[in-house]
């Protein structure tokens, strides 16, 4: 299976193809999260959900069902 790395990837490969120290790769991460972050946060601020609306997510369970392997594998024989 071949998996190709996307344009954020690929640009942070070619930024940091050089060795950090350990105090630099510690600061890039929490650039990183700080960035995801903000944007996260500009997603939610978009939204901008009632307090209830955050409590039923929160009590949600939207996971997509799947068929489990035994009952695939039951109804084949």
């Amino acid at each position: 299976m071949t998996t190709s790395l996307n344009n954020a990837q690929l640009e942070l490969l070619k930024l940091f193809a050089a060795d950090l120290s350990d105090a630099e790769l510690e600061d890039l991460r929490r650039v990183l999260i700080d960035f995801r972050y903000r944007r996260l946060q500009q997603a939610i601020d978009q939204l901008n959900p009632s307090q209830e609306d955050i409590e039923m997510w929160g009590k949600g369970h939207d996971r997509t069902p799947y068929r489990s392997q035994d009952a695939s594998n039951q109804s084949d024989s």
